[in-house]
């Protein structure tokens, strides 16, 4: 008995050896879950500028004219000459024979455009109108067209509107009767138009010494100006006629 429980005894201590060796369980404790921000990167795009373009503003003073001469609708400048003054388009083409564009009597007229015409000028042919003076005001120097070299040298016209600034490029200067150039005529048909530019190179064949033209570039889809004064030389009308070349606004 004495030897069985002394080897109980020996177990029993071993046991006890074995457990203080034996390591402890280890517990592992995960490092708390964090959120990581990332940023995409900054970039910096740059888009085209839009160009700006500033409203136009006439050089002529409409606001103070028109409250002189309700009928004022223009101002024309043929380059070269002394023609620089305001255009009026009347409900007839008698009155400014004989009125100034303020309205008063004068002899001398003022310059007005046909009564059929539109007053933003763009009917495919406009016509004004103007006298020939002795003291070589209104539109006396358009005769100065007749000379080959003043010409080539003067081709520029200009129109100013309250809205906008038109360009022409003279092509033609030549005599005509006296008939109405719009008057039962239609030239938003093209038939017609290429009519009219035909019946101007004419005119260079049957007036070579008074009669300027080069239709260069000139077509039924252009806007044409022409400006009718007195002919104390033949025909009754002197025309100078300028095409459409730019627009300011």
């Amino acid at each position: 008995m004495k030897q069985a429980g002394a080897k109980l005894f020996v177990v029993l201590m071993a046991a006890a050896l074995l457990a203080a060796c034996s390591p402890a369980p280890v517990s592992v404790s995960s490092a708390p879950s964090q959120s990581v921000s990332v940023s995409a990167p900054s970039v910096s795009v740059s888009l085209p500028t839009a160009e700006i373009i500033p409203p136009y503003e006439s050089p002529i003073d409409f606001y103070a004219l028109m409250e002189q001469g309700e009928d004022i609708c223009a101002w024309l400048t043929v380059g070269g000459t002394n023609i620089d003054y305001p255009v009026v388009r009347g409900m007839d083409n008698e009155y400014y024979l004989t009125h100034d564009a303020y309205g008063e009597w004068f002899a001398g007229g003022a310059l007005f455009a046909d009564m059929v015409n539109a007053t933003d000028f763009q009917d495919p042919v406009t016509v004004i109108y103007g006298h020939v003076m002795p003291d070589d005001t209104i539109f006396s120097q358009l005769h100065l067209y007749k000379d080959a070299d003043f010409f080539a040298a003067n081709r520029t016209i200009t129109l100013y509107l309250p809205d906008n600034g038109y360009t022409y490029e003279v092509f033609a200067a030549f005599p005509n009767d006296a008939s109405n150039l719009l008057f039962e005529h239609d030239y938003t048909n093209n038939v017609q138009f290429e009519g009219l530019l035909a019946a101007i190179e004419q005119k260079a064949e049957d007036a070579p010494n008074d009669t300027n033209v080069d239709m260069d570039g000139v077509t039924a889809g252009d806007k044409l100006l022409l400006l009718s004064t007195c002919d104390n030389e033949g025909q009754s009308r002197y025309i100078v006629a300028a095409r459409l070349i730019d627009r300011a606004a």
